[in-house]
């Protein structure tokens, strides 16, 4: 991904206590930019659910996948001008 000029990740999943946390992390560790999209991650468990979030919350930007998508059509929009 680096040698793609690549900075940022952006995570979604169906493990949000598992799959989700670990990839977030590896990315983190790896020195790029991570944002987890809050509505766009789930669990089986709610409980674990709620602690994945809690745990990434604490640690990275977590917007709603509506935030995002505004913000990807800002930064387009000013690229256009």
């Amino acid at each position: 991904m680096r040698s793609n000029g690549i900075k940022s990740v952006v995570v979604t999943g169906t493990s949000t206590s598992g799959c989700v946390l670990g990839t977030a992390l590896d990315a983190s560790y790896c020195d790029y930019y991570t944002v987890v999209i809050k509505d766009c991650v789930g669990d089986a468990n709610q409980n674990r659910h709620r602690a994945g979030l809690g745990l990434m919350g604490e640690r990275f930007d977590m917007p709603s996948s509506e935030e995002l998508i505004a913000l990807w059509a800002k930064a387009r929009e000013s690229v256009r001008v």
